[in-house]
């Protein structure tokens, strides 16, 4: 299917792809980490001096494995954009392209072969750091800038009103950090409303939103969304909050669901931001969140 899908031109020679009638550009960084025991170290390095992917060391350190993985995942899967050390292991960069072509067959075994590949290596999603972030095109909030920070403001109210079901849906394992600073930024800070009588709350409301919104490395804390991410050539809203796995039916899930969030909070209004308001629009494109939408159903019967 990609090889009859449009190819989009961005920006520092990235391509994108979509086709006819889904033309929403979603890119993905996908981390996953790698902790091994003495065994499963042993037999990656052996198999990667084997297919010489590394030289012959008697002690090779972790970071030297890892180098060795990502030529290994560079020469078998040559379709994703780059592949890097991070989260604890390997990021893989996904190209953009429409979430129609995110799920189609031939992108899903691609993926699953990955995944298997990545499990015969040793690695894992039980790690509290590695996570997926989902890029989106700043397009998709809205045509003018105006619709995009409505559409900014009503997720953000959304996943206030809404932080448990946020939460639940991120993926993220019991006590990752980023829990916490999900809670702490959407339950203490989104609440609150500058007030021009009193320039001290309102500076400290301002520093509060910056750091929810922008992704700042020297800060403790791990942002929740990046609204410049500029991420494989094209300007995107970053969804940092969720957890990463190893299993093709989450991950989708996970997609559906940053997708479909964003489209919800585009042709929503501020009324209409509750979690059944949510559930309802997911019902009304069952095909297009299929994943998703599986679920939300056991997430429905179980609250009953």
């Amino acid at each position: 299917m990609i090889s009859t899908a449009k190819k989009v031109s961005l920006k520092n020679n990235y391509i994108g792809y979509t086709i006819e009638g889904d033309t929403d550009l979603i890119s993905v960084e996908y981390e996953v980490a790698w902790d091994p025991g003495t065994t499963e170290r042993r037999f990656v390095w052996e198999y990667l001096t084997h297919e010489d992917f590394i030289r012959y060391t008697e002690f090779p350190s972790h970071s030297v494995i890892l180098e060795g993985i990502i030529k290994a995942c560079k020469e078998h899967f040559p379709f994703f954009e780059n592949f890097s050390v991070d989260g604890g292991g390997i990021e893989a960069n996904i190209p953009p392209m429409c979430l129609t072509l995110h799920k189609s067959d031939e992108i899903q075994e691609y993926l699953v072969e990955y995944m298997d590949f990545l499990k015969y290596l040793g690695f894992s999603d039980e790690s509290l750091s590695a996570g997926i972030h989902v890029n989106v095109d700043m397009s998709m909030l809205g045509r003018t800038q105006l619709d995009k920070s409505e559409t900014v403001r009503k997720l953000c109210q959304f996943a206030f009103d809404n932080i448990d079901f946020v939460i639940k849906f991120s993926g993220r394992k019991r006590g990752a950090q980023i829990l916490s600073d999900m809670y702490h930024f959407l339950g203490d800070v989104y609440n609150l409303k500058p007030k021009s009588e009193n320039l001290r709350e309102f500076l400290i409301h301002k520093n509060l939103l910056a750091d929810f919104f922008m992704s700042d490395n020297t800060s403790s804390h791990l942002s929740l969304f990046n609204m410049h991410a500029g991420k494989c050539g094209r300007d995107a809203l970053e969804i940092r909050w969720f957890g990463t796995t190893l299993d093709i039916k989450e991950y989708y899930q996970i997609l559906e669901f940053a997708v479909s969030l964003i489209r919800f909070s585009r042709e929503s209004t501020f009324e209409k931001l509750s979690e059944s308001d949510y559930i309802q629009y997911v019902k009304e494109h069952p095909t297009m969140y299929n994943n998703l939408l599986d679920k939300l159903i056991t997430h429905i019967n179980r609250i009953r």
